[in-house]
């Protein structure tokens, strides 16, 4: 089966990691993340991260949802935070890794060198696509804003997703990162070298080979489920690693988010987004009723409950249709302010300037 790797047990100086997890349960991590959507866990990636690695890593955990957070994009409050034997973090991958829970001790020298890279480039710059989707686009801010109401006090709502709107927005600046072009052209580099380097580490077939296998499966004469066998992989062969865990919430943050425009359905044709898309979903389809067991029942705040069953990946494409961005309609806002404000003070002039002077 494609997750007998999850079950398998992980040795550390002939100590079973696993094994020794379940036992000791006295040792539970409390990870408290950000708030949740419809139709995802919490509405930050970096949260979703820490999520698969405990679960990855199959350290006993509880997960809490905290209030909303103003300070989302200063990265000294930024959630998650993990709380674990009387210690506190909030970089719960790189903390959990210095601990007895690293997914990556299996790797290579040259493998760990590439899941740092491909870490850098997903947290640094595909990132950027996320946060162009959500906050640049109206349609989609609307949407956001709607479901992010349920967690905020209604006279303060305006205030608080303006300030988390303006941040976003700024980071985006700084990124030149402003058209929505831009940020498909980002999203097509990025799956580019994603696809081709996970290719390039523990696997034996060529990319001709598995874009020939996607053409099968679009065309009716391979089976559906994503699960055929030159699909079966992690970055670095039978076991997850960190990246997994990186990449895996990413591709869900951009394919599950219910936002009216997602950027990833224009890419749904091609085979490398296709082949990391179902890579994403087995490995949601896997964890996401252990990831809803783990809520705690006392929480900062009521969660919105969350589907059952993960969204189905892959899915139709929606209509692709131009969406106004945050940059682009501004601009036109300004426009027609200053021609309807010259309109008015030449109509003033003209009514009762003119008149007096003569």
């Amino acid at each position: 089966s494609v997750f007998e790797c999850f079950h398998q047990p992980r040795m550390d100086n002939g100590v079973n990691i696993n094994e020794d997890a379940k036992t000791n349960q006295s040792v539970v991590a409390v990870l408290t993340h950000s708030v949740g959507l419809s139709n995802i866990y919490c509405n930050r990636a970096k949260c979703l991260e820490a999520i698969l690695y405990l679960e990855f890593a199959s350290i006993p955990y509880k997960r809490k949802v905290s209030r909303y957070n103003v300070n989302a994009f200063l990265p000294e409050l930024d959630l998650p935070l993990l709380r674990y034997n009387l210690q506190s973090t909030r970089n719960v991958i790189e903390f959990c890794e210095g601990t007895c829970h690293p997914l990556n001790a299996h790797l290579q020298l040259s493998q760990r060198a590439d899941v740092a890279a491909l870490q850098s480039l997903i947290r640094d710059r595909l990132h950027l696509v996320i946060l162009h989707q959500i906050y640049a686009i109206d349609a989609n801010w609307t949407k956001y804003c709607n479901e992010m109401h349920y967690y905020l006090p209604f006279f303060l709502r305006k205030y608080l997703l303006n300030k988390e709107r303006k941040s976003a927005l700024q980071q985006l600046t700084r990124h030149q990162i402003i058209t929505t072009q831009h940020a498909k052209e980002l999203l097509v580099d990025c799956v580019n070298v994603l696809f081709l380097k996970m290719h390039s580490h523990g696997h034996d077939h060529d990319v001709g080979h598995i874009i020939e296998i996607d053409s099968s499966k679009q065309n009716g004469s391979g089976s559906n489920d994503g699960d055929d066998a030159p699909l079966r992989f992690f970055f670095g062969g039978a076991t997850p690693t960190t990246l997994d865990a990186v990449l895996c919430a990413h591709l869900v943050m951009l394919e599950c988010m219910q936002l009216p425009y997602q950027y990833i359905d224009d890419i749904k044709n091609d085979a490398k987004a296709r082949y990391l898309l179902r890579y994403a979903r087995r490995i949601t389809y896997r964890y996401h009723s252990s990831i809803l067991e783990k809520l705690d029942t006392e929480n900062e705040v009521d969660p919105i409950p969350i589907l059952n069953k993960p969204k189905e990946f892959l899915s139709a494409n929606m209509k692709n249709t131009h969406k106004k961005s945050y940059f682009d309609s501004d601009e036109k806002k300004h426009s027609a302010l200053f021609v309807v404000g010259s309109v008015a003070l030449l109509a003033l002039y003209w009514g009762f300037v003119q008149p007096r002077s003569n």
